[in-house]
């Protein structure tokens, strides 16, 4: 088996060798040309442009400056009244608007009607 196995190629590989042409009978095909030399132009070769890019400035967060309602009046009265045939009566004049409208708040939950005056 190991027999066959080498004797195979070898028997291929001298048939090859008896096939070939010698050197001397070999044929090389040469094209000669006799004359002027042909320029033939390139490809043009596009090379990109620089580009300027601006550089972008990084954005710059500044704190707000906290803004103050100053109101026309600096007297908020809180009026009130248990219901709609009453007349309103004064709760209490204050000097601060959230307040007021705090204390507008808690009169509402406990069942009265009730808003500031601003005048």
């Amino acid at each position: 088996m190991l027999r066959t196995k080498l004797l195979i190629p070898a028997v291929a590989i001298a048939a090859g060798l008896m096939l070939m042409e010698s050197p001397a009978q070999a044929q090389v095909n040469v094209n000669l040309r006799f004359g002027p030399p042909v320029y033939r132009p390139l490809p043009p070769v596009y090379r990109p442009l620089p580009v300027y890019v601006a550089p972008v400035p990084y954005p710059v967060y500044r704190q707000a400056a906290p803004v103050i309602v100053v109101p026309h009046c600096q007297e908020f009265r809180v009026v009130y009244r248990e219901c709609d045939h009453d007349q309103w009566q004064t709760f209490r004049v204050f000097h601060n608007h959230e307040r007021a409208h705090e204390v507008v708040a808690l009169l509402r939950q406990r069942g009265f009607e009730a808003f500031v005056d601003h005048n």
